[in-house]
């Protein structure tokens, strides 16, 4: 299996016109990455981010221009969701998930 970030780089450097989306994509994905491993209380800094990425990621994943990487954009997402779920829910991931789980249908 390939790597989701990998599909969608390869992508957005296909032509001129789609590095600006992509570039705009990665900014928002490597400014919440980059706190990846981090504790709940930076996390929260990153809610609007967070929100942010989701609602970015789901403009392209509906649109059909994009539809070569649509599984890859859900997986990274789902990715991110669910793992500031774990840090914002505790014990219980599937609380966060509730908001955003219709955004990743």
């Amino acid at each position: 299996m390939s790597d989701p970030t990998e599909d969608i780089k390869s992508f957005f450097s296909t032509t001129k016109a789609l590095k600006s989306k992509g570039k705009d994509f990665f900014q928002l994905h490597k400014q919440i990455t980059d706190y990846k491993k981090t504790n709940k209380q930076r996390s929260e800094k990153l809610n609007e981010s967070i929100i942010k990425f989701v609602q970015f990621s789901c403009d392209l994943a509906s649109n059909p221009e994009y539809s070569s990487i649509w599984q890859s954009l859900v997986d990274i997402t789902s990715d991110i969701v669910n793992s500031y779920g774990a840090l914002h829910s505790g014990t219980d991931p599937q609380t966060f998930d509730v908001f955003f789980k219709p955004l990743l249908q």
